[in-house]
């Protein structure tokens, strides 16, 4: 019987599904908590540098905002984030608040451009222009364009920045990522006008995670950062000798199912490896097998009374990811073309007209293609008994939602 059930969806293929299912893998979505595939996700990081950072999420567990508060809990500045119907992010907008009071200002907003696949194609940064205390205009001032190897690594990233004076785009610079046989980032290189302006070279031990990041200017010497392991897998020790990180880590949580965000491929080819670290110095990369519960930030390296005094350390707080129940939650939609309902473990799909014939997908928010089809009639019934539990996204012609079991 459970074979006719999965043969079913095959039977009303439209050439659509065809095609999607030929494609091949999503890209990650770097900044949901799919219950899926996480059981925590980060809320809080105390005392980081004297600034607390505190992550709100929506329903689909998706990152909203993060709030960065100054000493006595004042808000200095927050980034919301924006998805399209997949849940991947397309933007970023950073917004500051006065000191003393008054309405935040938009300082920064980010662009980003993904193919049929969800992969980062393009990016806008849009910045303020601030020639003035009141100037609240924000121009364009650069975009950066990517491009993949057939395993959708990243290879390259091209940047144009904007010229104000000249009120023309330039050709910045361009990053080049190198990788070794076993797959892994072994190379980092910033050039510009046919000039290396850095490279950043990684090594790695047997079980493939990072053991050093050694980084090269021309005309300067090589700075290396170390990252010492324990029994567990958990980095202990990061950085040089002069100015070392120390990490505690939570034994009751595994990194593999604790939702922190990540950075994205703007990042990396724009910054360079060292400085997409997270939590002040790991590297992303499999570097820890347990979730960090706090961090012991390098002290001053001189004699005084302040120097000799331990650092504070940084902490980090988590909360369950509650899968009970399920609800659905419109993330792009006209209320009036779709509506859908959950009923005794089925997923009742009522569209309009306009929709009727229209191919439907549903996916995980992870990206794998689970079932498709069309919608041959005004209402749509799809069996999610078989389901694990988690989040998904049942997305018809222009219209998505996602439901979590």
């Amino acid at each position: 019987m459970k074979k006719t059930i999965l043969l079913l969806p095959l039977m009303i293929l439209s050439g659509f599904c065809l095609k999607a299912l030929a494609q091949s893998t999503m890209a990650e979505r770097q900044f949901c908590a799919d219950p899926a595939r996480y059981q925590y996700r980060l809320t809080d990081i105390k005392n980081l540098y004297g600034q607390d950072m505190h992550y709100d999420y929506d329903a689909a567990n998706c990152l909203v905002k993060e709030s960065v508060y100054e000493s006595e809990n004042d808000l200095a500045e927050e980034t919301l984030y924006t998805y399209d119907e997949r849940h991947y992010l397309i933007k970023m907008e950073i917004r500051e608040y006065p000191r003393g009071g008054g309405d935040p200002i938009v300082s920064y907003r980010h662009i980003y451009t993904r193919d049929d696949q969800g992969y980062i194609v393009k990016y806008t940064r849009f910045r303020r222009r601030a020639l003035t205390p009141d100037d609240l205009e924000l121009i364009e001032d650069v975009e950066g364009t990517y491009f993949y190897d057939e395993q959708h690594r990243p290879i390259r990233a091209e940047y144009d920045f904007w010229d104000e004076q000249a009120g023309d785009w330039y050709k910045g610079k361009t990053c080049e990522l190198a990788y070794n046989g076993k797959g892994l980032l072994e190379k980092v290189t910033m050039m510009a006008d046919g000039s290396t302006l850095e490279t950043e070279r990684l090594t790695y031990n047997a079980q493939g995670k990072i053991t050093s990041l050694t980084l090269s200017v021309p005309g300067n010497n090589d700075v290396t950062e170390v990252y010492t392991y324990d029994g567990h897998g958990d980095i202990i020790k990061a950085g040089r000798k002069d100015f070392m990180f120390e990490y505690e880590y939570d034994q009751d949580m595994l990194a593999e199912k604790t939702f922190i965000p990540r950075h994205t491929v703007r990042d990396l080819t724009y910054f360079g490896k060292r400085n997409c670290a997270v939590f002040a110095g790991l590297p992303e990369n499999d570097s820890f097998t347990h979730a960090v519960a706090s961090i012991k930030l390098p002290t001053p390296d001189d004699d005084s009374e302040e120097g000799e005094e331990e650092s504070e350390k940084t902490t980090m707080k988590y909360e369950k990811i509650e899968t009970t129940g399920v609800n659905n939650v419109a993330t792009q939609a006209d209320a009036q073309a779709a509506k859908v309902e959950i009923k005794a473990g089925q997923l009742i799909l009522n569209v309009g007209s306009e929709l009727v014939g229209k191919p439907w997908q549903l996916f995980t928010t992870s990206g794998q293609l689970l079932q498709c089809g069309s919608a041959v009639k005004a209402t749509t019934t799809l069996d999610i008994a078989p389901l694990t539990p988690g989040t998904y996204v049942i997305r018809l012609g222009r219209v998505a939602f996602t439901f979590t079991k």
